[in-house]
């Protein structure tokens, strides 16, 4: 039995979907904190004179891959089509964030003087491949056909070509020199600017193709506590 679309219904998914960006875009503050915590918890012990010599690698596989995770759980609970799709995001977002860790991880280390191709290869390809890679899982989960799962992807890998180019600008743009202490304030102010924007960006670009592909679908979303479905 094909289950009535109330007008309150539909208007509530419309809604929903309009909220679709921004919350992908607050989905990404997980993953930024991934990618910040263990540089920072290295930082902190190294100035409290407590340096963490040995053992710590896995804090740069395992808490990028919580923040990544939990970025895509909150992403995909902004559709409210239940656990299955809010789950597959979280997946979406592992998978994709293992690659755009190390690519961002790539960038630690060099200093500018390298060739620009070589600074730009890794961040873009690994942030193209991840957030295309985590639009198609993702978009497995919903009701979308085959044409807009390729849309959606293609969305996305732009967003990712975007978000790599955002990480290596503070690369390209080599730290200047002790004496020039204001340049070196506004190099780090970039440096902030340019970490927040890397993932911020086209995380709500992913949510925008999101949006867009899922017009098309006229059924509303199923609520998460939603245990039974319809009999026919």
């Amino acid at each position: 039995m094909v289950r009535a679309v109330t007008a309150g219904q539909l208007f509530q998914a419309v809604d929903r979907l309009g909220a679709v960006p921004a919350r992908f875009a607050k989905a990404a503050r997980a993953a930024l904190v991934g990618l910040v915590f263990p540089p920072a918890i290295l930082a902190l012990a190294s100035t409290l004179g407590t340096p963490l010599r040995g053992g710590v690698t896995w804090l740069f596989v395992i808490v990028p891959a919580i923040g990544f995770t939990v970025s895509g759980l909150m992403a995909g609970a902004a559709f409210g089509r239940g656990h299955r799709v809010t789950w597959t995001f979280g997946g979406a977002l592992l998978l994709g964030g293992s690659l755009i860790g190390v690519a961002y991880r790539s960038l630690h280390g060099l200093t500018g003087r390298e060739p620009i191709m070589l600074i730009l290869l890794v961040p873009v390809a690994g942030f193209m491949l991840g957030f295309a890679l985590a639009g198609l899982v993702g978009s497995l989960s919903l009701p979308l056909p085959g044409t807009q799962r390729r849309r959606v992807t293609g969305r996305c890998a732009w967003g990712g070509l975007l978000g790599g180019l955002i990480a290596a600008v503070p690369v390209l743009v080599a730290l200047p020199t002790a004496d020039r202490q204001m340049a070196q304030y506004a190099w780090m102010a970039m440096t902030v600017a340019s970490f927040f924007a890397c993932l911020i960006l086209p995380y709500r670009l992913m949510g925008r193709a999101f949006r867009d592909a899922m017009d098309t679908v006229v059924a509303p979303p199923m609520a998460e506590s939603s245990g039974t479905g319809d009999r026919t």
